[in-house]
């Protein structure tokens, strides 16, 4: 999967480096995903240790919607807004082969 994501990536024409490293670039926003953190709680998550907790926000617009908007559309109907957060944890709640082990270790209902 992260094989094909940068094959997509530097196939494309958006100017997105894999080799940037600088968080604050606007040039690594174009992916359509933000990591700045946007409140207090965002920091407290980002500073600590729980691997679970880091998180992204969408950042898109109807003019570039992103890349990761563009992989949403080919599996759902509705794209989340812009400004949609989530972190690993919410990430792994929705894999299905994972859901026994996500419910177990992390204490959280099965959908």
């Amino acid at each position: 999967m992260v094989g094909l994501a940068k094959c997509l990536i530097l196939a494309g024409d958006n100017g997105y480096p894999l080799a940037s490293t600088n968080p604050t670039s606007n040039e690594q926003e174009i992916h359509g995903l933000s990591w700045r953190p946007h409140s207090a709680a965002d920091h407290a998550s980002r500073n600590g240790n729980g691997l679970l907790d880091e998180f992204c926000y969408v950042r898109s617009s109807p003019a570039q919607p992103g890349l990761y908007t563009m992989f949403r559309r080919c599996f759902a109907l509705t794209d989340n807004p812009n400004g949609t957060r989530f972190s690993v944890k919410d990430l792994l709640t929705l894999v299905p082969d994972l859901q026994g082990e996500v419910s177990m270790h992390l204490d959280i209902p099965r959908l």
